[in-house]
């Protein structure tokens, strides 16, 4: 299981989302806001988790919940690579992968960059507004 509740940590000025994924409910969860200037280290783990869950548990079930209020351009990069991993291993074994990501109200730009991400990586995903 990864649990990091960091998100109200700064380490100089950056800030890192709270994050939990757990292999024996099959949920991932980010919320909250990601301004690290290099995303690479700390999204990096969550990618490694990913691949181990699927080779762990092929065919099991997968749920990635997303609730970011903002994340910075690097954060983009590493959640569309995120998109990108989940939608290959969504085509070879899994039938199964539920990806719901929440939008505060009123954000038509957040709205256009899920539904970009959303097309340019071949996933499915469940926009909800809170």
């Amino acid at each position: 299981m990864i649990n990091l509740v960091n998100s109200a940590d700064t380490i100089g000025s950056l800030l890192y989302p709270r994050i939990s994924f757990s292999a024996d409910d099959g949920r991932g969860m980010i919320s909250g806001e990601s301004y690290m200037d290099d995303s690479k280290l700390f999204y990096g783990e969550i990618m490694e988790w990913l691949r181990n869950f699927d080779e762990q548990h092929p065919g099991d079930k997968f749920e990635l919940v997303i609730k970011l209020n903002y994340f910075n351009t690097s954060t983009s990069k590493m959640l569309f690579d995120m998109l990108l991993l989940l939608s290959e291993l969504y085509e070879q074994k899994r039938e199964q992968i539920t990806i719901r990501w929440f939008y505060p109200a009123g954000d038509p730009d957040l709205l256009d960059d899920i539904n970009d991400m959303s097309e340019d990586s071949g996933i499915e995903i469940q926009v909800v507004e809170m």
